[in-house]
């Protein structure tokens, strides 16, 4: 359990126990603070793409709805949250179901447990048994389960073992589902995937929490410069799915510049991974590298860029929250492949390229002919409906309190 240090300004709670009560430091402890416990797989100050979405759920969840949550963290070696983060959080002792049991009967009786599962977040295998076991094992306390499936398994070559464990992915994930009073999930694939009446909850932009302004300009004809956003792997992937698109337009003359934001982006004599192979398609010139993730530094990059560039097969675009932020901004999203992603369709709310000599003629014409910008439009305005926060709280709001209501 990690044990956390007071503020005044924030709701964090640590687990002491004096004289047979549980306490803040120096503070009573309620049960009765909170309404939903969020289990992650880490939060602050680990960078976690799945905690963040839950932090900022939980701050819109409490501002517009008056829904006050804690957290489990599921990584034993989570050093605790920052002294300026907002929320009671625990972490687990040891990746035991026992543990978690232990956790969920001393912090969330009669409460709506909202599990954010991907299974690698809870296991280095990716099957977090333990999960599952704890899970189980505290179902006699009075709480309702909601599961949010950000992912459900993997796939690999026979001589890869997640070829030789899926079954057990598998198998978590339908145990999990057979378990929760609800389901939910980011994509309509995995909707299928579930064979359960699931909504699909799109991941909101973790940066842009409000779209602001009209939709940006972009600039029809060439030079462009193009985007890449995210962690370090996730920009190599990138770089990589679109290599003969970026290498087509250099020699084409109609790559301005490469604009690569995200943490831990360096050049230099010791580049990141993403720089080094970017290195190999255009020149150093070319390459301009932006490390800070601040809100209005991500913003004015994507206000900057002509169009973002993102490895995700379009079925699974609505799990990307770097794929809605360049959706939020404006800014036009150019997939390696196609696929089904609806409700979202290619040509409309967003472009496919997959770095042919043909492909790349036809993208440039279309281009040419205000295609970019009708996109972007189009891409803004279905964020806004149907995918920003306030949307998405809302949903959830109405998903939670009839829960609530029944525990």
């Amino acid at each position: 359990m990690c044990l956390n240090r007071w503020a005044p300004q924030i709701h964090r709670f640590a687990i002491l126990k004096l004289k047979g009560k549980r306490r803040f430091y120096g503070v009573s402890f309620s049960p009765l603070m909170a309404n939903l416990v969020q289990i992650v797989p880490r939060l602050p100050p680990n960078v976690d793409g799945v905690g963040d979405y839950a932090r900022v759920l939980a701050a819109k969840l409490h501002a517009d709805h008056g829904l006050a949550s804690r957290f489990i963290v599921g990584d034993p070696l989570w050093p605790g949250a920052p002294s300026d983060f907002p929320f009671p959080t625990v972490g687990v002792r040891q990746r035991t179901g026992e543990n978690l049991a232990h956790l969920l009967g001393t912090h969330a009786l009669g409460e709506v447990v909202l599990l954010h599962y991907v299974g690698y977040g809870y296991h280095y295998r990716g099957i977090p048994f333990w999960l599952v076991s704890g899970l189980n094992r505290a179902q006699n306390n009075g709480q309702r389960l909601v599961v949010f499936f950000h992912e459900l398994w993997s796939v690999g070559p026979p001589w890869s073992s997640v070829f030789w464990l899926r079954w057990l992915q598998w198998w978590l994930v339908q145990n999990l589902s057979h378990r929760a009073d609800r389901c939910l999930t980011s994509t309509r694939r995995m909707a299928l995937w579930l064979k359960l009446d699931a909504p699909v909850m799109t991941i909101p932009s973790s940066v842009v929490t409000t779209v602001r302004g009209a939709g940006i300009k972009v600039r029809s004809h060439p030079p462009w410069s193009v985007m890449v956003f995210g962690l370090t792997h996730t920009r190599l992937r990138t770089i990589q799915a679109h290599a003969n698109f970026l290498r087509d337009l250099n020699q084409r003359g109609a790559l301005l510049r490469i604009l690569v934001v995200g943490h831990a982006a360096r050049g230099g004599a010791d580049p990141s991974d993403d720089i080094r192979f970017l290195a190999q398609l255009v020149s150093q010139d070319k390459i301009c590298i932006r490390a800070s993730v601040e809100e209005n530094e991500v913003i004015g990059a994507f206000q900057e860029a002509s169009f973002y560039l993102t490895f995700y097969p379009p079925t699974l675009a609505g799990k990307s929250s770097s794929f809605t932020t360049s959706l939020a901004c404006g800014c036009p999203a150019v997939f390696h492949q196609g696929g089904d992603a609806r409700p979202l369709t290619a040509g409309k709310e967003f472009m496919v390229c997959d770095g042919s000599p043909l492909a790349v003629a036809r993208f440039m014409e279309e281009a040419s002919q205000g295609k970019l910008a009708a996109v972007g439009a189009a891409g803004q305005a279905w964020y806004r409906e149907y995918a920003d926060w306030p949307v998405l709280v809302n949903r959830y709001a109405q998903i939670l309190n009839p829960l609530l209501r029944s525990g």
